[in-house]
């Protein structure tokens, strides 16, 4: 599996919400606006990272699911 960026990391997160603490939803439109680029590009960055988190592990992904359980308390 290829390595993910930092910044498609970051657009999945601020496009499905998932930064602590904040836990807001942007907008394909928003985020693009933000980075100087269109929502096309944006949303080939969060579907990048669907498509990688299909490939995770099981045990992996209850490390994952735990985390995410813990931030959503």
């Amino acid at each position: 599996m290829h390595k993910k960026t930092d910044l498609q990391k970051e657009r999945f997160k601020r496009y499905y919400g998932l930064k602590p603490i904040e836990f807001k939803k942007d907008t394909l439109s928003a985020i693009a606006r933000e980075q100087h680029c269109t929502p096309n590009v944006i949303r080939s960055s969060v579907v990048s990272i669907r498509l990688a988190m299909f490939r995770i592990a099981v045990e992996d992904f209850s490390m994952l699911e735990t985390v995410y359980k813990k931030y959503h308390e």
